[in-house]
Formats: C-alpha cells, structure tokens, sequence
C-alpha cells in the first residue's frame, strides 16, 4: 500500500508504456494478472473506484436497447459516487459512445419515427437522437463525426471494422484526455482503460485466428 495519490508515479514507472498507435500493439505487453499486481500498490477506496469504472466501460458487443438502459441506470449509481470531475467525464464520454451505437442498432430494428420514442439511453444525445431518428448521423456529426461511419459499417455487417473504429476512437481520446496525467491516479485509470482496449482487441484477434483454423479443419487443411 502507498500513501497519497501524488505517490502513484511508483505504480506508473513500473508499468509498461503503451504503444502509441493501438496498430503498433502486437500483443499484450503484460497479463491481466501482471497488471493486477501493480495494481495492488493503489488505496483500497481507489481500487474499488477504479473496479467500478471498469464494470461501467466493460467492452462488449453491440449493445441492445436493454444493456443500453441497464447501463444509464448503473451510471447514475457510479457517478454519484465519484467526486471528480475529470473522471465523470471519462465515464459519460464513453457511455455517450455506447448509447449512439446501441441507437443504431435499435433504429435498424424499429426504423419508424413512431417507435423512438421507445428509445433510451443515457446523456443529454438521447433527445437529439429521438428528435432526428431518420437521420443518418442522428445530426451529430458535429460533435462525434465518427457516427455516420459507424452506421454505415454495422448496416453492412462489417463488425470487424466496425469494432476497430470504435477501439481506435477510445484509445485516441484516452490518449488525448490522457495528457498532463502522468502520475497520478487519472493516470492509472486513463493506463488501465487503454490496456482493456488492447485486450479486447487481442481476443477479437484469437477469436479471428481460432474461426480460420476451424475453417481449414472443415476444409481437410490441417490434420
């Protein structure tokens, strides 16, 4: 255990740097369990939050409309507890992120103006999203210019693109947000998140190499 949250720069020196670029990152550089053990070095009440934002951003697959309520509803519980700002907007940004994808998942199943209103999600985007439901960007292409791309991918089933478009957004923005944090705890955060991106892209990988490998099976391929 250490003392004050200045004393954190032990816990970041002795972690490995990430890459730069989420493509220049070959493989994990250190093990969930590696990771856990520096993380040993943080205050218990900073473990806990820190365990509860992760549970928050947990990355998962295209959200439905229900994970994307019980989400807004787990929100407001982790944001009452945090009294830092710099951290509530690390959780909002992203649950942001989450609502506009779960909207466009749903609006692919229930496109009509009608069943919008059906619609929830978390954030000041769910009435601009409800308001402008027919529209490809929802009209927040000023704002998350990324949106209209990423509607494109999913109604052409390209989820690994997909995937590495949003990966890639979060790792850029923690990058970004990341900035003037070097020793303290944002900054333990701001590592932990950008080593949950690289591990979501390193199972989308093995999964990727275990589906080819089954496939050569099927085909004769290897025996």
């Amino acid at each position: 255990m250490i003392g004050p949250q200045t004393d954190y720069a032990m816990l970041i020196a002795s972690l490995p740097p990430h890459a730069l670029s989420l493509w220049d990152v070959q493989n994990k550089s250190l093990s969930r369990v590696q990771l856990d053990r520096h993380l040993s070095l943080l205050r218990d009440e900073d473990k806990q939050t820190l365990n509860n934002i992760e549970a928050a951003l947990h990355w998962a697959k295209m959200p439905s409309i229900k994970q994307a309520q019980l989400a807004a509803k787990n929100a407001d519980q982790l944001l009452s507890t945090l009294d830092n700002y710099f951290l509530e907007d690390v959780v909002i940004w992203r649950l942001q992120i989450r609502t506009i994808m779960a909207a466009i998942r749903y609006r692919k199943l229930k496109p009509s103006l009608k069943e919008a209103a059906e619609f929830q999600g978390y954030g000041e985007v769910v009435s601009r999203i409800k308001k402008n439901w027919q529209t490809e960007d929802f009209t927040l292409n000023n704002r998350f210019p990324w949106v209209k791309e990423a509607n494109q991918l999913f109604n052409a089933n390209e989820t690994v693109a997909l995937e590495k478009l949003l990966l890639n957004l979060s790792w850029q923005h923690y990058e970004k947000i990341g900035q003037g944090h070097y020793f303290d705890f944002e900054a333990v955060i701001i590592y932990v998140l950008r080593w949950d991106i690289i591990n979501r892209w390193a199972k989308n990988d093995e999964q990727k190499a275990m589906q080819q490998f089954e496939l050569l099976v099927e085909q004769a391929l290897i025996i």
